[in-house]
Formats: C-alpha cells, sequence, structure tokens
C-alpha cells in the first residue's frame, strides 16, 4: 500500500496544519509525508488518535509522562512510505485558545459526539490531501483512542477507516477497566479490606449514577476526583455504555489488534 517500490528514499516532512473539527472547533495536528510522497506519487494515510485524559499528539502528558509514543509511530510509518496525521485534543495544547470560558458549556464542548466528530474531521483531512490515496487511509488507535476508532467504523456516516489498529484498546466496557485498575492500584497500596470496600463501592455506585443520569454525583472522594470532573458527565454516560466488542463486531473495516502482556 505504501507505493515506495524502487523510489528513492528521502527525507520526510512534517507540517503543522489546522482543520475544523466538530462544530466548527479548530483543531491543530502534525502531518507528516514520507519524502517520496506527491501528487504524482501518493501513499497511504494513517489518523494516529491518542488515549484518554490531558494526552497530547504525541502520545505525552507532560511534565511527568512523556513516551512520545504516537511521534514515534508517526515516524516509523514514514520510513515505511506511510503518511500520517497526529492531532492535540479540543481545547488542549495548541488548541486551548478554543476553550470555552464558560464552565456550563465544558460538557458539551467535551462530549463523545464532539470528540467522535473531531476524529471523524480529522480522518477527512487526511484523506483530502493530494499526495494520500483517499482510499488508503485508516486509524492508529491507542487505549480510548482506538475506542474513538470503533465508533469511527462500525457507523454508516463518512468518512470510514479502510483499516483500524487497536493498541491497547480496551477490550470490555471502560466501567469494568477502571474497576480493576482501582482496585490493582489499591492492593499496590496495601489498603485495607475496609479501604478497599469503601473505594471499590464508591467506584460502582458513580459509575450507576452516571449511567442513569448522564451527571457525576456531588458526592465523590477526593481519592476518585481526578477519575470522575464533574463537567465529564455526559461525556463518560457514552463512554461507559460502550461495549468494545459489540463495536468491533459491527466494524466495517478490517482490525489489526495490538496488545502487551501488561496492558489492562
Amino acid at each position: 500500500m505504501s507505493n515506495v517500490g524502487s523510489t528513492a528514499r528521502a527525507a520526510s516532512t512534517e507540517e503543522e496544519v489546522v482543520f475544523s473539527g466538530s462544530g466548527g472547533v479548530p483543531i491543530a495536528g502534525s502531518l507528516i509525508l514520507p519524502g517520496w510522497a506527491s501528487k504524482d506519487h501518493p501513499v497511504a494515510g494513517l489518523l494516529l488518535i491518542q488515549g484518554s485524559g490531558p494526552t497530547d499528539r504525541d502520545g505525552n502528558q507532560p511534565p511527568a509522562l512523556k513516551p512520545n509514543l504516537l511521534r514515534h509511530v508517526a515516524e516509523a510509518l514514514a520510513d515505511e512510505g506511510i503518511a500520517s496525521l497526529r492531532y492535540d485534543k479540543r481545547g488542549m495544547y495548541a488548541n486551548h485558545d478554543s476553550l470555552p470560558a464558560k464552565q456550563d458549556e465544558l460538557s458539551s464542548f467535551f462530549s463523545w459526539p464532539a470528540l467522535v466528530g473531531d476524529a471523524r474531521a480529522a480522518l477527512a483531512f487526511l484523506a483530502n490531501q493530494s499526495a494520500v490515496v483517499s482510499d488508503w487511509v485508516g486509524v492508529f488507535g491507542h487505549s480510548e483512542g482506538g475506542l474513538i476508532g470503533l465508533d469511527l467504523s462500525g457507523g454508516d456516516q463518512e468518512p470510514r477507516p479502510k483499516v483500524l489498529v487497536l493498541a491497547s484498546t480496551p477490550g470490555r466496557p471502560i466501567g469494568q477497566v477502571i474497576h480493576d485498575q482501582l482496585s490493582a492500584l489499591l492492593e499496590q497500596q496495601q489498603a485495607t479490606a475496609q479501604q478497599r470496600e469503601f473505594f471499590l463501592a464508591t467506584d460502582a455506585r458513580i459509575q450507576s449514577e452516571i449511567l442513569t443520569t448522564g451527571e457525576v454525583p456531588f458526592d465523590v472522594p477526593s481519592g476518585l476526583a481526578a477519575l470522575y470532573p464533574s463537567y465529564l458527565g455526559p461525556f463518560l454516560k457514552d463512554e461507559l455504555a460502550l461495549d468494545p466488542v459489540a463495536l468491533a463486531t459491527r466494524s466495517k473495516c478490517p482490525l489489526l489488534v495490538i496488545n502487551g502482556t501488561a496492558d489492562s
């Protein structure tokens, strides 16, 4: 698919780009093209979607976490003759200026449909590049990014990815993942039986209330507050309701699943 053939390898080029996401929100990203890619020699393309939380286009959560995962993937793809696009999430990093000033606007701004809409707009932007073959464009989704990719691939709305790579993407509902990760963390911290019972039962109650009401309850304890910001109620309701297996079953493209032994 990469259309490299006998063409001499040349250094890849990286360009800062901006496209319109869901609702017209400007989204900044990085487009990398292999050095030989052109209108006359178009290549395949892959949209790279990062995981959950305040993760930037390179797969980092600075200042503490900087593995540069998606940057490394993009550079490796370029070496193999594949273009890629990665972008900062709405309202974050290069897109900070689009963050609503009013607290009551954050819920709709960071909704699940908005994030999926941004990814669909990014996929269309990549497919429309003259140096990219529009029918050879797929998605590489890391963790939560894979759930967004699954949502993109199964519906009737265009564009849809022609191939989907799921890297460390949950294979069970995210609520169960949170429960298991919380349980492991409590064990690692040598929590007492009473503490374990309190936090796991409270987490289950919070998830249930969010699924029922679309709102984060007001009494989230400080130990769980980072998982459940109040403005993310609608987003969390949609995400908690997702079944990755069901999404994969209705996917209309080939899937490649990549998981490590330590992935949860």
